[in-house]
């Protein structure tokens, strides 16, 4: 009896090892190529964060600094003294509630000096203004 051998395909029709390697290779190409443009994607987007950071905080700065800003710190802080004087005026009166006085103008004073030392110097206080902060404020 003879064996039968089953016929012998033909190359077009099985892969061999250099195809099987061919085709690895290029599985392995696609996926680190999608890896590189997702790393770089990452890092664009990681960018841009910082990107965006530092333009925010520059556009506080501007802000901050712009005129209208600067004026609209002197006025609060201009009627804010007019508030401590009316204050200690009615703390020079005999029956006034002083420890509910004085805790107001500590807070008030607070917030003075912490409007002033916003000040950049495109707006100035006034003379007397100034005097007071320099007293209160130190």
């Amino acid at each position: 009896m003879r064996s039968r051998r089953s016929p012998m395909p033909r190359d077009s029709e099985s892969p061999t090892k250099g195809n099987q390697l061919r085709a690895t290779g290029i599985i392995a190409a696609v996926i680190g190529v999608i890896l590189l443009i997702s790393l770089l994607a990452v890092g664009a987007w990681k960018v841009g964060w910082i990107f965006k950071e530092a333009n925010t905080g520059q556009q506080s700065i501007v802000f901050n600094e712009s005129y209208q800003r600067q004026q609209a710190l002197v006025t609060s802080v201009d009627s804010q003294i007019q508030t401590v004087a009316g204050i200690d005026t009615q703390l020079a009166e005999p029956d006034a509630p002083t420890q509910q006085l004085q805790a107001q103008r500590i807070a008030t004073v607070s917030s003075i000096c912490q409007q002033s030392g916003r000040l950049t110097g495109t707006v100035t206080l006034s003379p007397s203004d100034r005097a007071f902060v320099t007293k209160e404020c130190g």
